[in-house]
């Protein structure tokens, strides 16, 4: 009987694990098929996200274009550091694999992000920690941590970090900062793959998509274009 009693819970054990395997595959595919609410998508390349977005007023580049960082800024914000409010589209070997939207939701007199990505129906910058939370869970390293990451089927990886701020009209602190990005599967990372993770880890724990931040980037501005909303 004991024995017995000891399978059952070893099997319960084992479902409940496939069952948590399975919700985290099952949020990745959610999540890897956003458009983030502005018609664009992981792996898309620069000029199919250029297309929908607009040509940028402010690019990163670096390790000789294969890293590109497209800024799109807030009306009369010339700065391409990770402070002013806009939306940072970064693309590796010319495909999209991360998004920065930056916001002052404490701050009325700062000016608005051109853009405002959602990451999931619901769930954007500017909204509350407690939608985040309904949405994708307990960041996994306990309340005090905003980090997601969810894998998929074949190892690849949605990482979504989420900064707020409190704001005493609402009664609960808002997100001013939100990144998603997909990185590839680890044992298939061999040489130029690895470099490319370890960028898009690089940006992402950095908050910022400032030339000091990213290493050795040439950054250009150009006169802001009209984004659509």
């Amino acid at each position: 009987m004991i024995r017995l009693a000891l399978i059952v819970a070893i099997l319960g054990l084992v479902l409940s694990v496939a069952a948590c395997g399975k919700k985290g595959s099952g949020t990745f595919d959610r999540l890897y098929a956003s458009d983030f609410g502005l018609g664009i998508h992981f792996g898309q390349s620069g000029g199919e996200v250029r297309g929908v977005l607009g040509e940028p007023p402010g690019r990163l580049e670096r390790q000789g274009g294969a890293s590109v960082t497209d800024v799109y800024l807030a009306k009369n914000e010339t700065a391409l550091d990770g402070s002013s409010p806009q939306l940072a589209v970064t693309y590796l070997q010319d495909k999209m694999v991360r998004l920065y939207n930056r916001y002052y939701p404490e701050d009325e007199k700062r000016q608005l992000p051109p853009y405002f990505m959602e990451i999931v129906p619901g769930v954007k910058l500017g909204h509350r920690k407690s939608d985040f939370v309904a949405a994708l869970g307990m960041p996994p390293e306990g309340a005090e941590r905003n980090e997601w990451r969810f894998t998929s089927e074949d190892g690849q990886t949605i990482i979504i970090i989420a900064d707020f701020v409190d704001v005493p009209k609402t009664g609960e602190p808002l997100c001013c900062s939100l990144q998603m990005a997909v990185v590839p599967a680890t044992q298939e990372l061999r040489g130029e793959e690895y470099e490319k993770q370890k960028e898009v880890e690089k940006k992402l724990h950095s908050g910022s998509n400032a030339p000091t931040d990213v290493g050795g980037a040439s950054a250009t501005n150009k006169p802001p274009a009209t984004p659509g909303n």
